[in-house]
C-alpha cells in the first residue's frame, strides 16, 4: 500500500453565534481504500495543533502509517489552533465550541466522501472534544478512540489571558525526561522525533493557543468533563501507566465500566507517557492497536 497524496483544505465553522471561522484540514488519502469505514479523523489536545500526528521520521507518523494502511485520514486543526483561522477572544475555542467545529468538519467528510460515518481519536484534551462531539452524534461516529483521556478538571488556576504564549520548554514537556533532571531522555524518545516535533510546534503552533479549553480544564477535579455513559460506539481507552495527567485508580476504571456498549477496550501501556504515541518504545504498540480497533 502507499499514499496517494496529502492535501490541506479549508473547512468554514458552523459554530453558532461564531459562524465563519476557516478549519485548517489535512488529508493524507491512500491509492486504494481496503476498509468499509475508511475515514480516520484525529483530533489534538490542548497546546498544539494536529501536525503531532504527522511526525515524519521514519514510520513514526500516525497519519502517514493509518493511511498506507488503506484508510483515508484526516487531521483538524481546531478553529484557534495552527493553520486554522484565530478568532481575537481566545476563550470563545472551549470545549464545547471545538466539539461542535468537529462535527462540521466530520459533516464536511460525509459530504465530499460520501460517508455515513467516520472513525475518530481524540488525544488528551481532544478526548474531552471527542466525547463532546459523539455524545451529539453518536450514529456519525464508527469507533472512538480515546487517547490519554482527560475526564476531570485539573483545579488549577483560570488563565487570565485569551492565548497562551508558545515555549520551546511547554513543546517538549510531554517527553520523558532523565530522572531527577528535566533532561529529554534520548533512551525512550529518539532525537531526531523531538527536534522534528519541536521545529513544527515552533513553525506552526508559535502564536499561541486558545485558553477556552484551559479555562475548562481550570475546573474543580468534582467536575467530569464529558458523559461516558452516552458513547454508544465501540470505544478504545489507550494511555499510559506513567502518563502523569491520567488516573488510573479511578478515573480510566469509571470511564471503562460506564461505557454503554459491550464492544471496548483498555490497553494500559507499562511505562508510557502522555506522548507514548511517538515514543520509542510504544509507538509501533499504539499504531498496531488503533489498526487492529479501526479494521
Amino acid at each position: 500500500m502507499s499514499l496517494a497524496y496529502a492535501a490541506a483544505f479549508e473547512v468554514v465553522t458552523n459554530n453558532v453565534p461564531f459562524q465563519g471561522y476557516k478549519t485548517y484540514v489535512e488529508g493524507f488519502i491512500p491509492n486504494k481504500i481496503t476498509h468499509n469505514v475508511a475515514d480516520v479523523v484525529l483530533v489534538h489536545g490542548l497546546t498544539y495543533s494536529s501536525h503531532q500526528f504527522d511526525i515524519n521520521v521514519a514510520d513514526y507518523s500516525v497519519a502517514r502509517r493509518l493511511a498506507n494502511a488503506g484508510f483515508r485520514v484526516w487531521l483538524i486543526d481546531i478553529v484557534g489552533y495552527g493553520n486554522s483561522e484565530k478568532p481575537k477572544d481566545g476563550f470563545i475555542v472551549n470545549s464545547d465550541f471545538a466539539a461542535d467545529n468537529i462535527a462540521t468538519v466530520v459533516k464536511w467528510i460525509q459530504e465530499t466522501q460520501r460517508v455515513k460515518q467516520v472513525n475518530v481519536l481524540g488525544w488528551s484534551w481532544g478526548t474531552v472534544t471527542t466525547s463532546r462531539f459523539a455524545e451529539k452524534h453518536p450514529d456519525w461516529v464508527h469507533r472512538l478512540v480515546l487517547y490519554a483521556p482527560i475526564y476531570r478538571g485539573f483545579g488549577i488556576p483560570l488563565p487570565t489571558q485569551g492565548y497562551q504564549p508558545f515555549s520551546d520548554e511547554a513543546a517538549l514537556n510531554d517527553f520523558p525526561k532523565v530522572t531527577g533532571t528535566n533532561n529529554i531522555d534520548f533512551n525512550q524518545v529518539e532525537k531526531s522525533v523531538v527536534d522534528t516535533y519541536l521545529k513544527q510546534s515552533q513553525d506552526i503552533d508559535g502564536a499561541g493557543s486558545p485558553n477556552g479549553g484551559r479555562r475548562d480544564l481550570s475546573q474543580d477535579r468534582s467536575v467530569p468533563l464529558f458523559n461516558p455513559s452516552r458513547l454508544t460506539m465501540p470505544v478504545l481507552i489507550i494511555g499510559g501507566s506513567a502518563d502523569p495527567y491520567l488516573n488510573w485508580k479511578q478515573d480510566i476504571p469509571y470511564i471503562y465500566a460506564t461505557l454503554p456498549n459491550t464492544n471496548k477496550k483498555l490497553v494500559k501501556l507499562d511505562g508510557a507517557m502522555h506522548g507514548l504515541m511517538i515514543e520509542k518504545n510504544y509507538y509501533h504498540v499504539f499504531a498496531q492497536e488503533l489498526y487492529d480497533f479501526f479494521k
